[in-house]
C-alpha cells in the first residue's frame, strides 16, 4: 500500500482514538500514580469487566499501520543522533534526525553541517545555515569570555602572591625585632645582676 494513503488512514485513526487512562487515577491520593494505562486486575474493577461507559480498553485494534507506526506526520522515522558514526547509517527519504540534547556544540555543528550535505531534516530545527552561524558565534563569544576570565583569575593569583610575599617580610622584621628587644633584655638583666651589690 502506498504510504500516503497509510499516512492518512492513521491521521484518521489518531483523530477517533480514545485516551486509555488508567482506572481511578484521579480518585487515588498517591501522587505517584499517574494516569498511564495499566491493565486493572481487580475482582469487582468494572473497567476489567467491560462496563459500557467506565472507559475504553487497550486492544490490538486502536494500533496504527505496521509501515507507518512511529513515524511523524510525513512519514519519516525519527532517530536519535549523538555522533558522526551514526549518521553515516541514515537516508534523507526515510530518516529525520533528532540531535540528543547532551550533545555539545562543536559536535552539534558537525552534525547539523553533514545533514545538509545529505538533504536530511532535523526535527525542531528549520533553518540549518541560520542555526549553524549562531552557535558558532556562541562559541567565539564563549572563547573570549573563557580568556577574560583567565586573565582576571591570573591577577587575583598574582595579587595573592604578592600580599602574602609582602606579610612574610613583615613577620620576618616582626621577628627580626623581637629577637633584638629580647636580646637586649636579657643583657639588661645581666647588667643588673652583675652591678647588684653583695
Amino acid at each position: 500500500m502506498n504510504i500516503q494513503k497509510l499516512l492518512k488512514i492513521k491521521k484518521e485513526k489518531l483523530a477517533k482514538q480514545p485516551a486509555f487512562l488508567r482506572r481511578n487515577f484521579k480518585k487515588n491520593k498517591r501522587t505517584r500514580v499517574s494516569g498511564n494505562w495499566r491493565a486493572p486486575k481487580g475482582l469487582h474493577n468494572k473497567l476489567r469487566r467491560r462496563r459500557r461507559g467506565i472507559g475504553q480498553w487497550v486492544m490490538p485494534g486502536y494500533r496504527m499501520p505496521v509501515a507507518v507506526r512511529g513515524c511523524t506526520r510525513q512519514g519519516l522515522l525519527p532517530v536519535v543522533v549523538e555522533n558522526m558514526t551514526q549518521m553515516q547509517t541514515l537516508d534523507a527519504i526515510k530518516h529525520i534526525i533528532i540531535v540528543k540534547k547532551s550533545v555539545g556544540k562543536k559536535k552539534r555543528v558537525q552534525i547539523v553541517k553533514e545533514a545538509e550535505k545529505k538533504n536530511i531534516q532535523i526535527s525542531g530545527i528549520k533553518d540549518l545555515a541560520g542555526y549553524v552561524k549562531s552557535i558558532e558565534e556562541q562559541m567565539v563569544q564563549n572563547k573570549k569570555s573563557k580568556k577574560k576570565y583567565k586573565k582576571e583569575a591570573t591577577k587575583k593569583i598574582e595579587e595573592k602572591r604578592e600580599i602574602e610575599k609582602n606579610n612574610e617580610i613583615k613577620n620576618e622584621e616582626k621577628t627580626e625585632k623581637n629577637a633584638d628587644e629580647t636580646a637586649k633584655q636579657e643583657q639588661k638583666e645581666l647588667n643588673k645582676i652583675l652591678t647588684k651589690k653583695e
